[in-house]
């Protein structure tokens, strides 16, 4: 409430105002009376900013056309659980037809943790991963077949 830092004159010189460039002008301090102009306050909290100019244009409608992602037909269907996982993630996914599937498990910055090759076959598979040595998180799992992909969010607790 009363921080005692200052300047006091006359041999202080305080010269009001103290210009702010642009933004403004400090014109006298909060003494009242015949002190107004005899104190510098030093010690202060401000916040200044100038006028926010705002230049937008007008509003065109565009068309986006989304290229080279492919839906993947070689999974019917792909079911995880449980999830949150905390020791083995298990992953069912029926096939129209097998092949080999390439499982990453990547985390939260893109980083891939685990990977794994898979043969499967036409039907339903049941692949057990064991994350017991993940960190807790969120994770994302992909797996990919013939150069399409299908992903899935994972928590590991």
């Amino acid at each position: 409430a009363d921080p005692q830092v200052w300047r006091t004159g006359p041999d202080a010189l305080v010269d009001y105002p103290y210009e702010l460039g642009d933004l403004g002008a400090i014109t006298q301090s909060t003494a009242t009376g015949d002190n107004a102009f005899l104190y510098y306050y030093f010690f202060y909290n401000w916040t200044v900013a100038s006028e926010v100019i705002e230049c937008a244009s007008e509003r065109i409608p565009v068309t986006i056309t989304v290229v080279g992602i492919e839906e993947i037909s070689e999974i019917n269907s792909l079911d995880v659980f449980p999830n949150p996982a905390n020791e083995n993630l298990n992953i069912s996914l029926n096939m129209a037809e097998g092949g080999v599937l390439q499982m990453d498990l990547m985390d939260i910055s893109g980083r891939t943790v685990q990977t794994r090759t898979i043969n499967a076959s036409s039907g339903t598979n049941t692949i057990t991963e064991n994350v017991s040595g993940l960190a807790p998180g969120l994770y994302q799992m992909r797996l990919m077949i013939n150069g399409k992909a299908v992903t899935s969010k994972v928590i590991i607790e």
